[in-house]
């Protein structure tokens, strides 16, 4: 009988099951060493975190905007790595790792590798936040920016339409006043409401066509603001206008009656053409394009200066009319006062020589420049004689005055301040023993006066002071600056000159001022300077 067959053994089969337990046997236990570097590793990565979230930090703070999208994708990324992190690192401590299964092993090795490939793709983050910051802030500047610039245009927009309002609502209340005060009477000539109206409405079509060029709203709504200001003050503006206007047109009209009809001048030609040009011509123009300081400026100007010259010239037309009228009813007799003053003045100064040489050439030297005054105020010769021989006498009263106290050297006591204060009142007394010396009595009492009405001895201001006594008020002064005294050094001819200047309008008549000034200058400057050489 035939043996039976033995069945073949698959051997193959088992080596391969062998193997497999074998790698995974190798597997278990490489596994925990593994897990334990990737742990480390996560930790190393971890703290790396930590600290560029400190520098992202810092940077977060320095953004003028805050991308709370981006920062809360780091932040939830970073908390949830965190929390995944204690969970595997706490399993590792709760159990020990080289007795869990292969299967177990492999499931805490896949989470450590996802805990270090999101640690890393946070660290991108990170990495990425301060450019995608920059972008946002970029985004958010330029959006509000826009925003602004929508809100800010809008505003003038309103602001704009309220300025239209506005100039209607001025335009109605510059009619209704003109419907109940007759507005077209004031400044006529200047300010008329009919010229009013085309200075608004050529302004108005200067603004429109800014507009249809789409220039700056802020521009168009500063113009219209301008003109409604201008409109609502055309009343008072028109009245202002019209008051210099009617003073200056007397002043004007009042110079050239003194010019034409007693020869005399006290304003320069040039000058009153000159204000005349920006009254009439300048100031429309200035009020139609809205220069309010520059024409505040102006009005005020021709405003002091018709205050000033008025009074000065209604007193030089009341001193010619009166002039005039003693003239024409003179009589022969009156004629030859003249002469016989000088002679009684040669007397006077002769003894004031005989007193004191110095008196007489101060007397001499005032006399001179008063003289020269007068003629560049075009004054009539008799008028020059009689303001020369007043000047000649103006100190004739010191005659009174004890010598001891004359020439004192050093600082004068109060009492001898007062003594000789009385000089003017003792010079009037003793002219006033003749009747051919009354009128010129009284030019010599008030020599001293001042223009601010500090002088003595009534203390008389302006106008109120003869204009004799203010002509040698200042050419006294002025000698008296040259020659110097006991505790003033004396000033040279330029620096008497500038200091004359300096005090016109506060101690001396600044029309007088300007006339010797000149006087002295174009006339007197030779005769000056022999006497200062002396």
């Amino acid at each position: 009988m035939k043996k039976k067959a033995k069945p073949k053994v698959r051997k193959p089969a088992r080596k391969i099951s062998s193997l497999k337990i074998v790698a995974g046997f190798r597997e278990w236990v490489k596994l925990p060493e593994i897990i334990k570097g990737k742990e480390k590793q996560a930790e190393s990565l971890f703290q790396s975190i930590q600290t560029a979230l400190i520098l992202y930090r810092s940077y977060v703070i320095t953004c003028d905007y805050f991308a709370t999208n981006v920062d809360r994708n780091i932040w939830n990324s970073f908390h949830k790595l965190q929390n995944d992190m204690k969970e595997l690192v706490s399993f590792g401590a709760d159990y020990y790792i080289r007795f869990c299964s292969l299967k177990t092993l492999r499931s805490l090795d896949k989470k450590w590798d996802d805990i270090i490939l999101r640690q890393k793709e946070l660290d991108q983050k990170i990495e990425k936040a301060p450019s995608a910051f920059d972008f946002y802030n970029k985004m958010a500047a330029f959006k509000l920016k826009h925003l602004r610039e929508e809100k800010a245009d809008m505003e003038v927009s309103q602001k704009l339409s309220k300025a239209y309002k506005n100039l209607e609502k001025a335009m109605e209340y510059v009619e209704e006043y003109d419907n109940t005060n007759s507005i077209s009477v004031f400044g006529a000539s200047i300010l008329s409401l009919e010229k009013a109206r085309e200075y608004w409405g050529e302004k108005l079509k200067e603004i429109q066509k800014l507009e249809k060029k789409k220039a700056d709203l802020s521009l168009i709504v500063n113009e219209m603001e301008n003109l409604v200001k201008t409109v609502y003050d055309t009343p008072i503006m028109a009245k202002w206008v019209n008051d210099i206007e009617k003073r200056f047109s007397r002043l004007t009209y009042d110079h050239a009656l003194l010019v034409d009809s007693y020869g005399k001048s006290i304003i320069q030609k040039e000058l009153l053409e000159e204000l005349s040009t920006v009254l009439y011509s300048a100031v429309p123009k200035m009020w139609a394009q809205g220069q309010k300081s520059q024409l505040n400026h102006h009005l005020s100007e021709l405003e002091s200066f018709v205050t000033i010259y008025q009074p000065e010239l209604d007193s030089e037309i009341a001193f010619a009319e009166r002039h005039m009228q003693h003239k024409e009813h003179s009589t022969v007799g009156q004629s030859q006062q003249l002469p016989r003053l000088v002679e009684l003045t040669k007397v006077f100064i002769t003894a004031m020589d005989v007193r004191d040489p110095l008196m007489r050439q101060h007397s001499l030297n005032v006399a001179h420049l008063a003289v020269a005054t007068s003629q560049v105020m075009n004054w009539e010769q008799e008028e020059i004689q009689y303001l020369e021989i007043a000047a000649l006498l103006h100190d004739i009263g010191k005659i009174w005055i004890p010598e001891s106290i004359l020439t004192k050297k050093g600082k004068l006591s109060a009492d001898d301040i007062k003594m000789v204060r009385m000089h003017p009142v003792y010079g009037a007394q003793i002219l006033q023993s003749s009747e051919l010396f009354k009128d010129i009595s009284s030019w010599i009492y008030h020599h001293q006066e001042l223009w601010n009405g500090t002088g003595y001895p009534d203390g008389l201001k302006e106008e109120d002071i003869p204009i004799q006594s203010r002509i040698i008020s200042v050419c006294e002064s002025f000698d008296a600056m040259l020659s110097g005294s006991g505790t003033k050094t004396a000033l040279s001819i330029e620096q008497a000159l500038d200091r004359v200047k300096f005090e016109a309008g506060t101690y001396f008549d600044p029309i007088i001022v300007e006339s010797f000034v000149k006087a002295v200058e174009t006339r007197e400057i030779d005769y000056l300077k022999k006497y200062v050489e002396k």
